[in-house]
């Protein structure tokens, strides 16, 4: 290992330090120190039989959010169908498998350790993804600690916050940059291979490879990339046939009119207090960045300067668009997490062209996450103060026991020195002869 790649290791391992500080936090100032907390399970929803005797934290008068589906499907990862009707899209959550199935395997399918293991493939692709930032950052001939910022990635830090798998399609969209772009390597067709099975925006991986090797009259790599599609289209005819076809209307012929009906509604919920105003106003700022997003990949793609990057950017941007399901568009931790590769491909061609402007979509998407992430941070002050109070009123009360146990000697207990005359009275010397 070069000295470049052990300095990114640091900063693999600082970003891990980081996001493991603070779920730790999280679990044990808001969830009580249960880490089922972290997937979100929603209190008015029934659980299924197999986890209904287990100590899951359930989110009281709340439908909780995505994390709980896929905690559901890595019990259950080759659709017996203990768990189907417990899970609200079962076809769109089992074709995102990835995920959950490494769950499953990790933990031998020991229901005990799913969730652990769960988490554990969350952090490491934290890991993997500051690794590989970090390593593009130095090509780039910037600090390598910028790989921290794979962490303000709007997929990553809601992943950190509720189990959802986006920060795994983020450290596969990394990869992507890195041995696609900067380090060409055999090592792209993995990443080609897993992305798809992540979620279904993961497609634009191998469909941009394979579209920049034809470009490229590398017909053999464009075969290659073109055929890491294969295990992604079995498994979801594994999952039709399983269960059957997603109707859900995730798309339009009208370009854009999902983008544009969310424009013009810009509050989506009740304005209850100045909370619920800031984030009504961020997830509009958010919106603004996405916009922003798709007018730069429509320049890309005017000035006909595509590189692999410039070309995943302007394929994503060019789906993104048809994209017209309300609730996509509800709020950034929808929209902002679901199009986070597009933010990160545009941030990497930033960092390498120095073009601010390049920024300018994932620098409006971060406020509104910090906003949720900075809010579920407010007990951890208080917390850490209680905590810190409890190991107080122990250090003062542990060598009062063990005076009175006779464990420590009276001088000891009273913090003196024998051998100090002036500091140990005549009847105190007298009781630490007897004991000793």
């Amino acid at each position: 290992m070069t000295a470049p790649e052990r300095r990114s290791l640091v900063c693999a391992a600082l970003a891990l330090a980081l996001a493991v500080l603070w779920q730790f936090f999280d679990v044990r100032y808001n969830y009580g120190g249960h880490w089922t907390g972290l997937f979100c399970i929603g209190g008015k929803l029934p659980l299924p039989p197999a986890l209904a005797t287990r100590d899951l934290y359930r989110l009281p008068l709340s439908d909780g959010y995505d994390g709980q589906f896929y905690y559901y499907v890595s019990h259950d990862p080759f659709l017996q169908g203990e768990f189907l009707q417990y899970v609200d899209n079962s076809p769109l959550r089992w074709r995102r498998i990835l995920l959950p199935a490494l769950a499953y395997l990790v933990a031998w399918g020991r229901a005990d350790f799913i969730a652990p293991a769960y988490v554990a493939i969350v952090l490491a692709s934290v890991f993997a993804g500051s690794w590989w930032f970090s390593r593009l950052c130095q090509i780039a001939s910037f600090s390598p600690f910028w790989g921290l910022g794979f962490l303000i990635v709007p997929a990553v830090a809601i992943s950190l916050d509720r189990m959802t798998v986006d920060s795994l399609l983020a450290a596969l969209c990394m990869a992507f940059a890195y041995y696609g772009v900067h380090q060409a390597s055999w090592k792209i067709y993995p990443v080609l291979l897993l992305a798809p099975l992540v979620r279904e925006t993961g497609l634009v991986l191998p469909v941009a490879f394979a579209l920049f090797c034809l470009f490229q009259k590398k017909f053999r790599e464009a075969a290659l990339g073109t055929a890491m599609v294969i295990p992604w289209l079995g498994w979801m005819l594994f999952v039709q046939f399983k269960l059957w076809v997603d109707a859900t209307p995730w798309l339009t012929a009208i370009p854009l009119s999902g983008l544009v009906a969310r424009t013009f509604e810009p509050v989506q919920f009740e304005i209850k207090g100045p909370w619920l105003a800031l984030a009504a106003f961020l997830d509009y700022l958010a919106l603004l960045g996405l916009w922003c997003a798709i007018l730069l990949a429509a320049r890309i793609i005017l000035k006909k300067d595509l590189g692999l990057l410039e070309l995943a950017t302007a394929i994503f941007a060019g789906s993104a668009i048809f994209v017209a399901k309300p609730d996509v568009w509800a709020d950034a931790y929808a929209f902002a997490r679901t199009m986070s590769p597009m933010l990160i491909w545009l941030a990497l061609l930033a960092i390498s062209k120095r073009s601010l402007e390049l920024l300018v979509p994932l620098a409006l998407s971060i406020p509104r996450i910090a906003l949720q992430i900075g809010t579920m941070s407010t007990s951890f002050p208080p917390g850490l103060m209680q905590d810190a109070a409890v190991l107080v009123g122990l250090s003062v009360r542990v060598p009062v026991w063990l005076m009175l146990c006779g464990a420590l000697p009276v001088s000891e207990s009273l913090g003196r020195r024998v051998g100090d005359p002036s500091q140990v009275t005549k009847s105190e010397k007298r009781t630490v002869r007897r004991l000793d």
